[in-house]
Parts: C-alpha cells; sequence; structure tokens
C-alpha cells in the first residue's frame, strides 16, 4: 500500500488511527468510489453526498461528467468530521437561539448552520417551539414561509 501524506488535512495522530481502522473496515471498497459506493459508505442520501461535497467537507475530483471520491479522502473525512468529536445537538440549538435573535428563515437558519432543512426542523427548531425557547411565525406575505425568533 502506498503511503499517504496528511498534510492537506493536518491529522491529529488519533485521526490518523482511525483512518488506519477506517482502511481495514472498508478494505473491499475500490480506491476510486463513485457517489454511489460513498453513499453506502455513509449511510446517507445523494443529497447529502452533493452537500458535503460542495461545502468542501468531502474532497472529490471530476473525471468528465463523473464525480471520483478516493476512497482515502472518504475515510479522512470520516475520521474528521465523523468519528472526532461532534457537536452535541444541544450546541446547534444554542446557536439557533443566538442567530435568531431576530426573524430568520427555516432556510436560513439551516444555511447558517451548513446542515439539512428537515434536519433542522425536526431535531433543532420543533424542540425548541416545545419548550418555548423559540417562536414560530407565519410570514404575512407569504403564508407558507414560517420565520423563527428567539424567546427572550
Amino acid at each position: 500500500m502506498k503511503d499517504i501524506s496528511y498534510t492537506d488535512w493536518e491529522l491529529t495522530s488519533a485521526q490518523i488511527r482511525t483512518v488506519v481502522k477506517l482502511r481495514k473496515l472498508y478494505s473491499n471498497y475500490p480506491d476510486a468510489l463513485g457517489t454511489k459506493d460513498v453513499m453506502k459508505m455513509l449511510g446517507v442520501g445523494r443529497a447529502t453526498v452533493l452537500n458535503l461535497k460542495n461545502c468542501g467537507m468531502l474532497r472529490h475530483y471530476n473525471l468528465g461528467n463523473r464525480l471520483i471520491y478516493p476512497k482515502e479522502w472518504v475515510l479522512e473525512y470520516l475520521a474528521v468530521y465523523a468519528v472526532s468529536d461532534k457537536p452535541d445537538v444541544r450546541d446547534y440549538q444554542r446557536e439557533v437561539l443566538r442567530y435568531c435573535r431576530t426573524r430568520r428563515t427555516i432556510t436560513e437558519i439551516a444555511q447558517h448552520l451548513n446542515l439539512g432543512a428537515v434536519f433542522c426542523r425536526d431535531y433543532l427548531l420543533k424542540p425548541l417551539c416545545e419548550h418555548g425557547e423559540l417562536r414560530c411565525e407565519i410570514d404575512k406575505q407569504e403564508v407558507s414561509r414560517h420565520c423563527y425568533i428567539a424567546v427572550r
């Protein structure tokens, strides 16, 4: 196996050890992965893989009109973002309350947190509204649009 440089990501020694373990776990996958392979490895849908790619968290290269994800880069992503310490949902909720000092739409909140709108609605906004920490208002001009504001 060729030696892989970790200089792009500046992985910690714990993350490098994690990559080594993940190599064994995913040894049956090819070295150059397509989007479907990455979806299967991460256990997520196509939109999530493309969102991770678009925000720069999942590195790739283009080969014609195909997206190629080197397996080593996917393993680095797992070591850095998925296996390492992830923020707790409560950390995200605190950030929502801070960000929603002024009226915000679900799209604005999701973009600010770099998360999906459905995840924001179900796991962040809905519980905050149920606990009375966040108020949901219907936009008067556009009835289908909901705005959220923190309760002071």
